[in-house]
């Protein structure tokens, strides 16, 4: 949120100080909503639907192209843990940015637009050495209490009931390709996405996560693997990872596993 794990990178990179996480550069550019919509874009990859709003354009709700059919989702365009979204009916969105913007009018939160899109909400996490090596863990899935607003209550690794080989072939792609078109983007990263009801077979990412996500506290439980071990030195004396996928593992953000 507002730039300050960019800006701690950044401090120690200055430094000549090696980090074990994304340089400064790739958290810019995950960290920031709109413009990780515009890169997923770029590459064409599968998102959701995203407008910038501004404080002197209200306007712009009418000029959205978009399929609100189920309502809208107001998000920070910087964030974390579901913080600060709120699901509005599209006919109540310029009132409720309003709202918004009477209730931040002494700070600097930018707000996005999407459309909100029913679905199984789902994690995948990653450990990347360089722009041609990642390791792809398990897909889990995440507990989203869209009645609280978005309140994130932890998940479950791995997702049950397993998802069809297409579909977890299609995540792996998606966050290979991320991996190849970021620089800087190293050690442990976790992917949010959405599996649409409608859509099942067609995964969309929802955000890039440039640093440890809760789901460690999990995908830690499923392997034997030092985990850490790898994000400090990737050697090809490391065992292999495996994973316990036999088993359930459950987890919350408050009280851990």
């Amino acid at each position: 949120s507002h730039g300050i794990l960019a800006a701690r990178a950044e401090f120690f990179e200055s430094r000549g100080c090696r980090l074990l996480g994304p340089s400064a550069e790739a958290i810019r550019l995950c960290s920031d909503k709109w413009e990780t919509f515009r890169f997923l874009r770029l590459l064409r990859l599968p998102t959701i639907e995203t407008q910038p709003l501004s404080r002197y354009r209200l306007a712009a709700f009418d000029e959205m192209d978009m399929n609100c059919e189920n309502g809208c989702v107001l998000k920070p365009r910087d964030g974390a843990g579901s913080q600060g979204m709120h699901r509005v009916d599209c006919a109540d969105a310029i009132e409720a940015y309003r709202t918004l913007l009477d209730t931040h009018r002494n700070s600097d939160v930018e707000y996005l637009l999407q459309p909100y899109i029913a679905g199984m909400s789902l994690s995948c996490s990653a450990l990347f050495y360089s722009q041609e090596e990642c390791d792809i863990f398990p897909i889990g899935r995440q507990y989203i209490n869209v009645e609280k607003e978005f309140a994130y209550e932890g998940g479950e690794l791995p997702v049950e009931p397993a998802l069809a080989a297409d579909v977890q072939a299609s995540i792996c792609r998606m966050i290979r390709t991320v991996c190849r078109n970021v620089p800087g983007l190293r050690g442990y990263v976790g992917f949010d996405l959405i599996l649409p009801f409608q859509q099942p077979n067609d995964p969309l990412i929802v955000e890039i996560n440039p640093r440890l996500t809760t789901s460690y506290l999990g995908y830690r439980q499923l392997t034997a693997t030092n985990l850490a071990e790898r994000m400090l030195e990737r050697d090809d004396r490391l065992e292999s990872l495996f994973w316990d996928c036999g088993k359930t593992i459950r987890f919350r953000p408050e009280a851990g596993l």
